[in-house]
């Protein structure tokens, strides 16, 4: 296809989710169901994976190729958050840095004395409104560029972080189940406690208000040692060639599925986590508060070839990102 037109019939006017089709299905069944997403998604074989990735990288060559109406590739995404805690003027800003260009406004005064902001990305401009309040021209010129660019480009939803992190592969570095930390029934302890009248699962004292589970042993400390321990730097590098194991194998695979590593970790493991995320340049941040509070690293994908692996494999297994074809997006509370 060489314009957006013909691109535009392609694609449908509405939302499309897939459903994974039953174990009888057809190929031509399998066709028919990929072609309701967009035509261009005619695939009749994915065992193939050399195959598959020379598909996705020619999809992304089509997209780069074919201009929109506004002058931008259709490799051009727009994304997007499930539950919109990132603003327009943000959504604008990440847009810019997402695809590499440069996003400028400018401000001048009407006739009637209102401020006119006008938004341009590489030069091209995209909104403008009016508004005697500054930042509120801005907001609206910012939600008008959205509108603009919804319209011609394809938009990526991520959703929630909530989401991703249930979804999301758990790393358990403690490797300390709970059943291994439970009190024998054979304990001496735990046999004078309940002569003493105490029920198992309740708290201490005489209203019960006290802890209800046993002071545990802490799962590892690796910088306060004692005087002349040699255990700790050797602790420390297992923990260091552990974590540095998980990410490796992480970056290898092709999944876009995120890992979250286990609450209860020591600041020193979470410092490496860190560090060693950010030499294999994948994102790393914290989720949640304590004492359940988890460490989340991602990948840094390419937009671009999210956009390719859908149009040309389809919804299944991409549960971080939804895709939405131009002119189809209309989750956008503040429009």
């Amino acid at each position: 296809m060489e314009n957006i037109g013909e691109l535009a019939k392609a694609l449908p006017k509405k939302r499309v989710r897939f459903q994974k089709g039953g174990d009888t299905e057809t190929k031509a069944n399998k066709r028919k169901r990929l072609r309701n997403f967009t035509e261009l998604t005619d695939i009749q074989d994915t065992g193939d994976l050399e195959s598959l990735d020379q598909k996705i990288n020619d999809k992304m060559k089509e997209l780069s190729e074919t201009i929109s109406p506004l002058g931008f590739p259709m490799t051009f995404i727009i994304c997007t958050d499930l539950d919109h805690k990132v603003g327009p003027v943000n959504i604008i800003q990440n847009t810019s840095v997402i695809n590499k260009c440069s996003m400028e406004t400018k401000n001048n005064k009407n006739n009637k004395g209102e401020i006119c902001c006008e938004v341009s990305l590489d030069g091209i401009a995209l909104g403008c409104e009016s508004d005697l309040c500054p930042k509120k021209a801005k907001r609206k010129a910012m939600i008008a560029t959205y509108k603009m660019l919804i319209m011609y480009h394809y938009v990526l939803e991520k959703k929630s972080t909530e989401f991703l992190v249930k979804s999301a592969t758990f790393i358990d570095l403690l490797n300390k189940s709970a059943e291994s930390n439970q009190i024998p029934k054979s304990n001496i302890g735990c046999q004078m406690m309940k002569k003493m009248g105490w029920n198992e699962g309740a708290g201490l004292g005489h209203n019960e208000e006290g802890i209800m589970q046993p002071v545990l042993e802490s799962g590892h400390l690796t910088s306060r040692a004692g005087l002349g321990s040699c255990l700790a730097p050797q602790k420390t590098a297992t923990m260091q060639n552990t974590i540095d194991h998980v990410l490796k194998a992480y970056v290898i695979n092709d999944s876009y599925q995120d890992l979250v590593f286990c609450a209860g970790l020591e600041s020193e493991d979470r410092k490496t986590i860190h560090k060693l995320a950010h030499r294999y340049n994948l994102k790393s941040m914290s989720s949640g508060e304590e004492p359940n509070r988890v460490l989340l690293v991602s990948k840094r994908p390419s937009y671009a070839r999210i956009v390719s692996e859908i149009l040309t494999k389809g919804q299944d297994g991409m549960d971080k990102y939804i895709l939405f074809a131009p002119n189809t997006y209309s989750n956008i509370p503040y429009i």
